[in-house]
């Protein structure tokens, strides 16, 4: 029997036991550190360590937004994160196993991806708290490592969930670096959609431009990258027989509705030209919170097919 360091899947249950609870967690995981890491960004750019956003730059009713706009998400990427770990840890079974990951680490991606989340968690625990209440200035100084332990974490998490699937050589669909890389950018793309929906009814403003138009340009270059890294991938792994087979099932087979349906049509396409549209005329918040319900839908497809379609070899 493998021991918990050495399976190739998350559970007990067999190497091949992926169901829906892993579905949800590399879905989860991946929105939750893609939004921290898009809130730090934000954070370290407008806020100091104090907590509280430059009125001199943005101005005093844009500054209280952006404070609200950080305690929301710092808040929402806390319960996504927690949701993606209980999703991990329910699928893992048995409680001993859970222990073991944390009393007898090993190099395995399993211990090095719960650790990482464990330090994401802990880090936008503490940046949400100090932003919710007043704490001494003692307490708030750890801001600065927070936000650079915390955004290090969370680049990992974001390129970890597409790391293990990658590892697991048995399965020509997921035998290729570019699914890190697709893996990442939907982790980016997911998590700039989770902000701007936390930015509703904010209208968060810089003086030059709106925030939310900028993010919105940065999440359609990410979706056409996002586009153009999924063709290259489908390519790649249709060179082998059984990843070809599992292509097809993405095409034409019975995961085609989620594939392409889902995450093509949901997650990208209908985002860029909504996208594009935004940047070009004026609109409503409906359009903004249409784009993110979307690239979110779309994100969960993606996983949710890869995974489904999957033939692994014989091992």
């Amino acid at each position: 029997m493998l021991s918990y360091g050495e399976q190739d899947g998350f559970t007990g249950k067999g190497a091949w036991a992926l169901g829906l609870l892993i579905v949800a967690y590399l879905f989860l995981g991946g929105v939750g550190a893609g939004a921290f890491a898009v809130l730090a960004l934000l954070d370290f750019k407008y806020g100091h360590a104090g907590g509280s956003l430059r009125a001199t730059e943005s101005g005093f009713a844009e500054g209280r937004h952006l404070d609200c706009l950080l305690k929301r998400g710092y808040a929402v990427s806390f319960v996504v994160l927690a949701l993606g770990a209980i999703c991990l840890l329910a699928d893992l079974g048995r409680p001993e196993i859970a222990f073991l990951l944390f009393t007898r680490p090993t190099t395995s991606y399993i211990s090095i991806g719960t650790f990482s989340l464990t330090a994401l968690l802990l880090c936008v625990a503490y940046l949400a708290i100090i932003r919710f209440f007043s704490l001494p200035a003692a307490v708030r100084r750890a801001k600065p490592i927070a936000l650079a332990v915390g955004f290090a974490a969370a680049l990992f998490v974001m390129a970890y969930t597409g790391v293990f699937l990658q590892s697991m050589k048995a399965v020509p669909l997921w035998d290729s670096p570019l699914l890190i890389v697709m893996f990442f950018l939907s982790a980016l793309s997911t998590g700039i959609a989770l902000v701007m929906a936390c930015s509703n009814g904010l209208f968060v403003r810089r003086p030059e431009k709106n925030l939310l138009s900028r993010l919105a340009a940065i999440d359609l270059a990410v979706i056409i990258s996002e586009l153009v890294v999924c063709l290259a991938y489908l390519l790649s792994v249709s060179m082998a027989d059984l990843g070809a087979q599992s292509v097809e099932r993405l095409l034409l087979g019975d995961h085609a509705l989620v594939f392409l349906a889902g995450f093509v049509l949901c997650g990208l396409v209908l985002p860029g030209i909504l996208n594009a549209y935004a940047a070009r005329c004026e609109h409503g918040e409906w359009i903004d919170l249409a784009i993110s319900g979307l690239v979110l839908i779309g994100g969960f497809c993606l996983r949710l097919s890869l995974v489904e379609a999957r033939i692994h070899t014989s091992i």
